[in-house]
């Protein structure tokens, strides 16, 4: 490489839009997508060249089987034919689910997939020939993590990963609190906001309270823990008990640690309170997370 490529190289990196680490995360997963690749399509050619000297040296009996091999030896190159043809999918799957886990954010990776690899033809509707050149071309395919982070912008709209992360965090709150009608599901009653309806639930068996928040409630519990930490994927203490799948043996939950955030209480009748410090920091709650539809 010459040094107008390694400047030009270092420009690149500088002017990514991905953080360092992304930047880290995305390069390694080309090496290795890169690396299984070539490991992949050495192995193939050295099978085939292993499976024509035993046709050389040794034929092929009557049920068209080889010696060493048996009569399964194509199925060898098949597998290694369909394998290197999924490592596409499953390279734009690792970097699409790094970004969507990291950044709490919906990326499609169906459609980066329709963009960067190509369509099937129809076998119904096409020749061997047309089939087995697709093949082909789709085993040569070589992708670039570029493109596929290209195709998760272009999906941003705009936006920045973490800007887009808030926008649906919202809109998914929004929806927790409202009816199918739009009819706002809470009311407001000084520092406590009242969710009316179907926000938990409570089993009784053999005299124990089984307490579990709906889904709707815990959307709306995602949105506090980023009112109170201002990120994502850290939840104030005593959330990721109530944000889990099993249940909870207590109605009311106390946040000391939290700064806006009191109390959440739940009712048989399928009510859940959340308590705030203030009328106002409950107020500035509703507007900014429930009150938003975009």
């Amino acid at each position: 490489m010459g040094l107008l490529d390694k400047l030009e190289q270092v420009e690149i990196k500088a002017d990514s839009r991905l953080p360092e680490d992304d930047l880290m995360f995305c390069e390694t997963q080309q090496q290795a997508y890169d690396e299984s690749c070539r490991a992949l399509r050495e192995i193939r050619q050295q099978w085939k060249k292993a499976i024509q000297a035993q046709r050389d040296l040794l034929g092929i009996g009557q049920d068209g089987s080889l010696p060493y091999f048996g009569s399964n030896y194509r199925f060898g190159i098949t597998d290694l034919n369909r394998e290197l043809e999924k490592f596409h999918s499953r390279f734009i799957s690792e970097l699409t689910q790094h970004f969507n886990e990291k950044y709490s954010v919906t990326i499609s990776t169906d459609a980066i997939k329709e963009h960067l690899i190509p369509a099937e033809p129809d076998p119904y509707r096409c020749d061997m020939d047309t089939s087995k050149e697709y093949h082909r071309n789709l085993r040569a395919l070589s992708l670039h993590y570029e493109d596929v982070v290209d195709q998760m912008f272009i999906q941003l709209d705009g936006l920045s990963f973490v800007e887009r992360a808030y926008q649906e965090l919202r809109i998914k709150c929004y929806k927790a609190a409202h009816s199918y009608n739009d009819k706002p599901s809470y009311d407001s009653k000084g520092d406590t906001l009242r969710f009316g309806g179907y926000f938990c639930t409570c089993d009784e068996n053999w005299g124990r309270e089984d307490w579990s928040l709906a889904d709707r409630m815990k959307d709306v519990l995602a949105g506090v823990a980023h009112f109170e930490t201002n990120t994502f994927g850290c939840k104030p203490a005593g959330f990721s008990e109530l944000l889990d799948y099993s249940d909870v043996s207590t109605s009311v939950f106390q946040f000391p640690d939290c700064q806006k955030l009191i109390q959440l209480r739940m009712f048989k009748n399928g009510r859940v309170d959340l308590k705030f410090k203030t009328a106002s920091i409950a107020k500035e709650f509703a507007e900014t997370y429930l009150d938003y539809s975009c």
